[in-house]
């Protein structure tokens, strides 16, 4: 059989995704139906269909392109995924559904349930299928065939004539499938392999130091015994020997632990990030996100450096509670290694409760002082100065004291191996003054040392767990706030395009009405809007009046007290957040909106899949041009791909504006355009310009400023 019997038609893509995600071992949502792409489509909206599809079955899809030099790697990493087959001599193209790499073969899901294997090779020229097609019309084929050339090296000059002319040619894309980020952080380590990697560091250690005590073991029988064989001598220096590759491939275990789990963590908590209210973080403050952000870099190190060392040391407390068991006073010796480590335990729940108090107070002073330093020049005018530092003195003297007091408990918690190894002492006594046998006494003192190192261990990770779990708790609005996704609706409604009828309305809003948790009447009540495709509104009004509320509203970004809204009929619940703010493209107020770390095509392209295509850059740069930003990319030494971050160039209050309106421009599958204020900052020359570009490009479009 052929790559291409083991393909499957456009038509079935839906049931290739769910035998893909199934048997990739991705969780599923249970009792979905993915049904059919619509007919008559190309490969790209396929992909398409089939990166919004997933998301009903509580997966992620990611779209990638790969170049014909690196595809063969790339078809050998990458799993669960999407390929697309084009078939010879036939613009007709089928999909291959790949599963994860075992061994050094490729996986292929076939349409009737079996899972074939190929070489990563033969997977790659069949994707690769058109290119050969190309060489073979130039006659290159013929001209190898009259040229003598065997079959064998005639298929390998093909293959690097075609390395050679198409090397950078785009090849793809290909739809990979991952788990959701809001899917349970167990599953997206199971999928990621983590417990095999936890079971191979625990393994690899307990192994390590068996081979460590039997080392020891050897070399001690041989002192007390006043010999050595030959044999002993070859199996001391075999158990050493082991410990070196058993050591190296806990340090891989331990590697690989914390680039999968980081990289877990990380993306829950930007996802999560992306999803907070932005009422909520208004109301919290920046000081509080800013809090939430330097305990978010902290979690990562300490949790995961503190959760490897404390696993492990369970290892080694159990193995030094045998050898305890094996020497002198084991009787004695073990209850009190066993009670000790139970006294640790309580010595840690302390320092956990003093560090939380701790902490607390910290971030709660930082977030003062971020608060004032905002508010620095109402407090000058409106306070007295003899009253400024009364509340710092306040928080300071009780920072102080929770300090103290984690000071007290932190000498505590480092004394506790050192107490250890009186304690064990003593509880040896009776067996030295018994007269024990020299091997026994040796093996105490040896349980006594690992003992020693178990506690020291376990104390270093304990104490890193704890210092997570406080940063835990600032850091769990984000990780939970990534936790559930909102319903996405029927797919039919996201994919299908609505009938947009130039009589119909894109956009309405039936007595809309909201207010503010804090406040007792409310901003906007029952407001109507109809919006007809070509229509061009603009909304006046003095501060204060519900104007940019309103506009966030319709944007997406906040939700009515009471009311309908709707795009081409269907609301937000239809068309899910990601779907509406697609359709709807806001531009906030210019404190609202931001430049972000990265180039300029980043933040201009920030409406659209990122890299960006040839074509999206050139759709930029003729924005740009429109909009009268075509001198400043002239400016900029790397043109678009300048950083224009915090650190990067730095662009003018109207440059800003420009880029902003440049976004909202570039969003291919807006329907309304919202613009808040957004022209403030021009001047009357550009500020026409601007207009007439926005004019040009924004077919329905509602413009707010003040009268």
């Amino acid at each position: 059989m052929s790559i291409r019997d083991w393909s499957w038609p456009a038509d079935r893509i839906g049931e290739a995704l769910i035998e893909l995600a199934r048997a990739g071992g991705l969780p599923l949502a249970s009792g979905v139906e993915l049904g059919r792409p619509p007919p008559g489509r190309g490969p790209l909206d396929d992909f398409e269909w089939a990166r919004l599809a997933v998301e009903k079955l509580g997966v992620e899809g990611e779209l990638l392109d790969g170049s014909y030099r690196d595809l063969e790697e790339l078809v050998g990493s990458i799993g669960p995924a999407l390929l697309p087959l084009p078939l010879e001599d036939s613009r007709e193209v089928r999909y291959l559904a790949l599963l994860p790499r075992r061994g050094a073969r490729p996986r292929l899901v076939a349409p009737d349930g079996v899972v074939h294997s190929t070489s990563a090779r033969e997977l790659a020229q069949a994707l690769s299928r058109r290119l050969y097609e190309a060489l073979e019309k130039r006659g290159l084929v013929q001209l190898l065939e009259d040229a003598g050339i065997a079959p064998a090296r005639r298929e390998r000059v093909l293959r690097d004539i075609a390395a050679d002319r198409f090397g950078a040619a785009t090849m793809g894309p290909f739809l990979v499938l991952r788990p959701h980020p809001s899917a349970g952080i167990g599953a997206q380590g199971r999928h990621a392999g983590v417990p095999a990697t936890v079971a191979t560091l625990i393994a690899a250690h307990a192994l390590g130091m068996a081979a460590l005590g039997v080392a020891w073991f050897v070399i001690g029988q041989g002192t007390m015994s006043g010999t050595f064989e030959p044999a002993w001598l070859v199996a001391w220096a075999l158990a050493l020997a082991s410990t070196v590759p058993l050591g190296a491939l806990t340090s891989w275990a331990q590697g690989r632990f914390a680039v999968t789990a980081g990289r877990l963590m990380k993306q829950r908590l930007l996802y999560g990030a992306l999803r907070l209210d932005p009422d909520a973080m208004r109301r919290d403050g920046a000081g509080s996100m800013l809090g939430r952000v330097l305990e978010s870099t902290a979690i990562e190190s300490l949790f995961l450096g503190g959760s490897l060392a404390s696993l492990l040391s369970l290892v080694d407390l159990a193995f030094a509670g045998w050898v305890l068991a094996e020497g002198a006073g084991g009787w004695l010796t073990v209850p009190l290694f066993l009670g000790y480590t139970v006294f640790a335990a309580f010595v840690v729940r302390a320092l956990y409760r003093r560090t939380v108090a701790w902490t607390e107070d910290r971030l709660h002073m930082t977030h003062d002082l971020v608060e004032r330093m905002v508010g620095h020049r109402t407090r000058l005018a409106q306070q007295a100065p003899a009253r400024w530092h009364e509340d710092e003195d306040e928080m300071v003297e009780a920072y102080l004291a929770r300090g103290a007091a984690l000071d007290r408990s932190s000498l505590v918690f480092s004394l506790l191996p050192r107490g250890w190894l009186v304690l064990g002492a003593l509880g040896m006594a009776p067996a030295f003054v018994g007269g024990t046998s020299p091997t026994a006494v040796a093996v105490a003192i040896g349980g006594l040392m690992l003992g020693y190192q178990a506690l020291s261990a376990l104390s270093g990770g304990l104490g890193s767990l704890a210092q997570a779990a406080v940063s835990w708790r600032q850091v769990r609005p984000l990780f939970e706030a990534g936790r559930d996704r909102e319903a996405q609706g029927e797919l039919e409604v996201r994919l299908a395009a609505a009938e947009r009828d130039a009589d119909k309305p894109v956009l309405e809003a039936r007595d809309l009405s909201f207010r503010y948790p804090a406040r007792e009447r409310p901003v906007l009540e029952r407001c109507s809007l109809s919006l007809l495709p070509q229509d061009r509104v603009l909304v006046e009004g003095a501060s204060g009046s519900g104007k940019s509320t309103m506009a966030s509203i319709l944007g997406g970004l906040r939700e009515p007290t009471a009311g309908l809204l709707l795009v081409d009929g269907l609301d937000i619940k239809s068309l899910g957040p990601e779907g509406w703010r697609a359709r709807i493209a806001t531009v906030p107020q210019f404190h609202e909106n931001h430049v972000f770390s990265g180039t300029f095509a980043f933040n201009g392209l920030m409406g659209r899949s990122w890299p960006a295509s040839p074509e999206d850059l050139a759709e930029l740069e003729a924005v740009c041009g429109e909009l009268g930003l075509g001198p400043l990319l002239e400016r900029m030494p790397s043109g678009m791909q300048q950083s224009v971050g915090d650190h990067g160039w730095q662009l003018s209050h109207g440059e800003r504006s420009r880029l902003f309106l440049a976004r909202a421009l570039c969003q291919r599958e807006a329907r309304v355009w919202i613009f808040d204020e957004s022209f403030a900052a021009l001047d009357p020359i550009t500020l026409e310009r601007c207009v007439q570009a926005v004019q040009e490009r924004a077919h329905c479009l509602v413009v707010i400023a003040h009268p």
